[in-house]
């Protein structure tokens, strides 16, 4: 189990012992097989290292659904 797995299976624990109907999703983001739109997204260590707007602008259509 990775971090991120270990964290969104923590997340998902508490979501359910508080009664809370959270969908935690892990994805990534170059290759995201994500196909329904959120109500909100959290964004935990990504946009802050990309190198190139190629990479911005890929993550920012993936986020935001535009150019």
């Amino acid at each position: 189990m990775t971090i991120s797995e270990a964290a969104i299976t923590q997340a998902d624990s508490k979501a359910k012992e508080e009664g809370l109907d959270i969908s935690f999703i892990q994805d990534d983001i170059f290759k995201s097989r994500l196909d329904q739109e959120f109500d909100f997204g959290f964004d935990r260590g990504c946009f802050h290292v990309f190198h190139s707007g190629v990479a911005e602008s890929k993550y920012e259509f993936t986020i935001y659904g535009c150019d």
